[in-house]
């Protein structure tokens, strides 16, 4: 139904506004090389990916024409150097992932899956034979890649996998399950983990699609990251040649060797992701639709929270930025990332209003973002690794309660006030077993669990 019809205010707009939140313009702080990578990612974005968008969002379906495209833009492979990647900064690197994110978070999670994790672990713990035949084609974007670790009894904590992987002539036998693996239902490429069942350590591999025995199905009735088509694997005696077993994962430990790099880019993608919840939809929804309805004490709780949400999001960007020189100078970014994260702006209202002002897609993605790396206990644990230095890993992330109150508007322009014990087995928002405190449901809200 077009609803501009009887509601002008509704009509979405033909152009993506103008980036303005940047108040104190920390664009400055950035090279020209940077300016310049982020300027053009940005007009790729607005150009191509805006426009369609809501209504891929909408399906729960990936715009397949967008690969390449983005392919063209020669950030996929980030700060790999070689093998036809761009070597960029870590700066360089998140900048562009933030601009992805500012239009949407579903193409930045499918960029950073398939390059800050599976490429980077190919170019990290891969051989040079590895590098050399999957790093190419994959910098291009004319083939696509999914990183496997997380199962259905485990998370990103998944130090106990329950894939397993058995030796025999000329390569290993792959069995198992795995769950929740973004782009898993049309990648070419696979880097999957499994535990060896002679050392009873976990070793990574990489797997080809259409592999005998391989099968990915798509999860379906996601809340948010709507256009991240993530899957169900299941490995039923999955052949893999020696020459595509990662020789540099032979431990638990060696799948964090990408941690530091996907926890900033992670983040930067969550400050971005809000940056447009404001200018993009709320101008409209709460000074035009508010009073449409005459309901503005329904807004009221929103508009207050909106001007702290912002000054933290503004002082998150000198933090990001300064997360990636640190980590370009010491490494230290796991920890830096994990402190930084206490800061990050959470909304806590859900605003009722059609598709078209991109509300829904603005506010259940950042919060999965946000959930998907951390959580509001765990951070300031995993950041007190800076006065302690004790070593930090994805374990602390597992088993976390946190409690939501959640403001959710339906169809009907009634609010329905709903609280969540939300206990985390895998930090995905979306992965998350959600147990009902209280519901109250009204006419025309379906909830899907």
């Amino acid at each position: 139904m077009d609803v501009s019809v009887a509601f002008p205010q509704a009509t979405t707009a033909s152009k993506f506004p103008q980036c303005t939140s940047d108040y104190y313009e920390f664009d400055d702080l950035l090279t020209p090389d940077e300016r310049n990578l982020r300027y053009k990612v940005r007009e790729c974005m607005e150009k191509d990916v805006a426009p369609i968008m809501s209504k891929y969002w909408e399906k729960a379906e990936f715009p397949f024409g967008i690969i390449p495209k983005l392919g063209a833009l020669k950030i996929s492979g980030g700060t790999i150097k070689g093998y036809g990647c761009p070597g960029l900064s870590i700066t360089a690197s998140a900048v562009a992932t933030a601009e992805l994110a500012r239009v949407d978070a579903s193409c930045s999670t499918f960029i950073l899956v398939h390059s800050s994790l599976a490429m980077l672990t190919i170019s990290l713990c891969g051989s040079e034979m590895q590098k050399q035949k999957y790093l190419p084609s994959l910098a291009r974007l004319d083939s696509v890649a999914c990183w496997a670790l997380t199962e259905p009894d485990y998370g990103s904590d998944a130090s106990s996998l329950k894939t397993i992987a058995t030796k025999v002539d000329g390569g290993w036998v792959i069995e198992g399950q795995k769950r929740w693996i973004g782009n898993s239902t049309f990648a070419d490429v696979l880097v999957i983990f499994a535990r060896n069942t002679s050392t009873n350590q976990i070793n990574g591999f990489i797997i080809k699609k259409g592999a005998p025995g391989l099968q990915a199905t798509k999860i379906e009735n996601k809340i948010g990251l709507r256009m991240v088509q993530n899957g169900d694997i299941l490995l039923n005696k999955v052949f893999v040649p020696d020459e595509d077993r990662l020789p540099g994962v032979n431990s638990f430990q060696d799948t964090n060797k990408v941690s530091p790099f996907d926890s900033i880019f992670f983040h930067q993608k969550y400050i971005l992701c809000y940056l447009n919840f404001i200018p993009t939809p709320c101008r409209t929804i709460f000074f035009s639709t508010s009073l449409q309805f005459h309901a503005e004490q329904l807004y009221w709780p929103c508009l207050t929270t909106l001007p702290e949400n912002n000054k933290n999001h503004e002082a998150l960007i000198p933090i990001q930025w300064r997360l990636t020189t640190c980590t370009n100078k010491n490494n230290r970014g796991q920890p830096l990332v994990s402190l930084s994260y206490t800061s990050a702006p959470i909304m806590h209202h859900i605003l009722r209003s059609p598709q078209c002002y991109n509300v829904p897609l603005y506010t259940f993605n950042p919060s999965q973002v946000f959930v998907y790396q951390s959580s509001l206990k765990v951070s300031p644990i995993k950041g007190s690794s800076l006065r302690t230095v004790v070593p930090t890993s994805r374990p602390l992330m597992c088993s976390t309660n946190i409690l939501c109150s959640l403001f959710i508007f339906n169809s009907g322009f009634a609010h329905l006030p709903v609280s969540f014990r939300i206990h985390t087995t895998h930090t995905h928002l979306h992965h998350i077993h959600l147990l009902y405190l209280n519901a109250y449901i009204k006419a025309n809200l379906i909830v899907v669990l």
